[in-house]
């Protein structure tokens, strides 16, 4: 997949990547309707993540998504290098998109973590929660 955007001026807030189709860039939730995958979970909210705001611009206007997920066999994945390459960065796929979040707290009850939880990740919590939650626990 090749994520594009028109370049914006350091400190201006970057556009949002779309999707080359082939012909054209569009939208990535409309690329996503016409093409669905489940596999790269929350892709249209990541890539907003990954590149907006003042310091977006920071990510670059070409981000290439290689074909390399753990549960394709290793012949069917891609990289952009002419060597075995290992990427520390993880992909958009599930295997590397889910991470196991443990909240304990010594002295501190289930009950109060639960709604700790709830506060500050709702139904779908995402690691932009960390910091506020880790300073709520600091307190």
């Amino acid at each position: 997949m090749i994520f594009s955007r028109e370049p914006t001026p350091p400190g201006q807030n970057a556009k949002p990547f779309q999707i080359f189709d082939g012909q054209r860039l569009v939208p990535i939730a409309e690329y996503l309707k016409l093409h669905p995958r489940p596999d790269l979970l929350d892709l249209n909210q990541r890539m907003q993540w990954l590149g907006s705001g003042p310091y977006g611009s920071r990510v670059g206007d070409i981000v290439l998504l290689a074909k390399a997920c753990t549960q394709l066999p290793i012949e069917n994945r891609f990289y952009f290098a002419s060597v075995t390459h290992y990427t520390w960065h993880g992909s958009a796929c599930a295997e590397d998109s889910n991470m196991p979040f443990i909240l304990a707290q010594v002295g501190g009850s289930g009950e109060r973590m639960r709604n700790l939880l709830q506060k500050f990740g709702g139904e779908a919590p995402t690691e932009l929660m960390m910091t506020p939650l880790v300073r709520e626990l600091m307190r």
